[in-house]
């Protein structure tokens, strides 16, 4: 069974202690101290050999370098392969021998910078759109300059109050069909006739009904 809309996989939140007992065996096991401190498999082989063991977020390959190289090995695979599975088994194997042509020790380190930058752009409290723009403006070595997170907070200002105007623009516009009788009416396509008269006028004055009321609900929400 899969998990569905709106569900999670993250582990339920324990309810914890009541009247001094555990609420189930597992809270009881995460509250040992030397539970607490005992580091899982991946992260012992990395630290025994001297490296930093760093998990990252879920769904963020942009903080991941070897993801652009991973990117890159698949790329030179599907441009240099012959179309056949034969042929571009034989072609990831060639991308993945870190030469100048696929991907050699300057452009790994590129990525990493990239990926470093983008770590900066989070720390600094930028996001989404805004985040990209500042990782691609920005030719530090591994953070976003100053200058471009400036110029990127006021582009941010500049899009809210572009979409402030846009809202209360909305508010006050006439509702399409009220303005499309006056456009007519202004270039004589109505009012032939009495009838026609009368029936323009029962349309404006119902549009306006609406948009009225509809102004009003917006202002009470």
């Amino acid at each position: 069974m899969g998990i569905g809309k709106g569900e999670s996989i993250d582990v339920p939140v324990h309810v914890g202690w009541a009247d001094q007992v555990p609420c189930c065996l597992e809270f009881l096991l995460l509250e040992q101290a030397d539970f607490k401190e005992q580091q899982n498999a991946i992260q012992e082989l990395v630290l025994s050999r001297g490296h930093f063991c760093i998990f990252l977020p879920k769904f963020h390959p942009e903080l991941n370098f070897i993801e652009r190289y991973w990117s890159r090995v698949k790329w030179y695979a599907r441009q240099f392969s012959d179309g056949t599975i034969k042929g571009l088994k034989a072609q990831a194997d060639v991308a993945m021998t870190m030469s100048p042509e696929t991907c050699d020790l300057a452009l790994m380190r590129r990525y990493s910078r990239t990926a470093w930058r983008w770590v900066d752009a989070y720390h600094r409290g930028l996001g989404g759109v805004l985040a990209n723009c500042a990782v691609h403006k920005s030719k530090s070595h591994r953070c976003v300059t100053d200058a471009v997170d400036r110029e990127v907070n006021q582009l941010a200002v500049k899009r809210k109050a572009e979409a402030a105007a846009r809202a209360a623009a909305a508010d006050h516009s006439p509702p399409p069909v009220l303005a499309a009788l006056a456009d007519m009416t202004t270039a004589g396509a109505l009012y032939d006739c009495d009838e026609e008269r009368g029936l323009v006028a029962n349309l404006q004055a119902r549009a306006r009904l609406c948009w009225a009321c509809v102004s009003s609900l917006k202002k009470m929400s």
